[in-house]
């Protein structure tokens, strides 16, 4: 589907023909925390639910039974994929503050990278929703009067540019400014850092915190240019993303 992926998919049994009109018919899995079973046709049939992810490189770790009259049958193997890691690219592009629409005696620059999401197999996904947290965002120049905070980016699937989305990095100020010291143009070497912040990217939501984390970092704004470092992914440890635990 265009922004979301399947989580359900149905079994049927085929019942041995022994003429009885009320078989009984249980259907159990070994992994309850990660499949739910919801047995429907008079228990022929059963909707299968992901709650949760194959375990990495594990392969058809979960598995189903269904007993027809006390009699199981072979355990029916499932794998259930998930968004799992995310690739981050250098700068593929920078601008002037002009560029991007802002009054001749505005100072400044973008820059743009580029990221992508890999499900459990290594495969890279087609567009789906994606959402940033930003946590612990800071001035650290004590000299440096920003104004207010970036506010945190949902990329839906239609945004995305073939199987990646753009993440820009902005600093712009109008002339004369506060600012000191100011931005300027683009320089990806500069070491005057000025503003940091907490990165966590979910995927499958707009929402913050919700969905699943596939990355977490450092965006850091320096005069000159904006980076994403250092940053983690696969997030192997969901509490690293719980809410508040922050790495700036």
């Amino acid at each position: 589907m265009a922004n979301q992926y399947w989580a359900q998919t149905t079994l049927t049994i085929v019942p041995p023909n022994d003429g009885n009109p009320t078989p009984s018919i249980q259907w159990y899995t070994d992994s309850p925390g990660r499949l739910s079973i919801s047995p429907s046709g008079n228990g022929l049939s059963a909707v299968l639910t992901a709650l949760g992810p194959s375990v990495y490189q594990a392969g058809y770790d979960i598995h189903v039974t269904v007993e027809y009259d006390g009699y199981p049958s072979n355990p029916f193997p499932v794998f259930i994929d998930t968004p799992y890691t995310m690739t981050t690219s250098a700068d593929i592009g920078h601008f002037t503050c002009q560029q991007l629409g802002a009054p001749a005696n505005w100072v400044g620059y973008a820059n743009d990278v580029s990221h992508g999401i890999a499900d459990l197999l290594g495969t890279t996904l087609i567009p789906i929703n994606v959402k940033e947290s930003l946590e612990n965002q800071r001035w650290v120049n004590a000299t440096y009067n920003g104004g207010g905070f970036p506010a945190a980016t949902p990329w839906t699937w239609d945004q995305w540019q073939g199987n990646a989305f753009i993440d820009r990095f902005t600093m712009c100020a109008s002339t004369p400014n506060p600012l000191n010291p100011p931005p300027t143009n683009y320089n990806p070497n500069g070491v005057s850092a000025v503003f940091n912040e907490t990165q966590k990217f979910w995927v499958g939501t707009v929402i913050d915190f919700a969905g699943v984390c596939v990355q977490r970092g450092v965006v850091t704004l320096y005069t000159d240019h904006g980076k994403l470092t250092p940053y983690y992914t696969p997030i192997t440890n969901k509490a690293d993303c719980n809410p508040g635990t922050v790495l700036n």
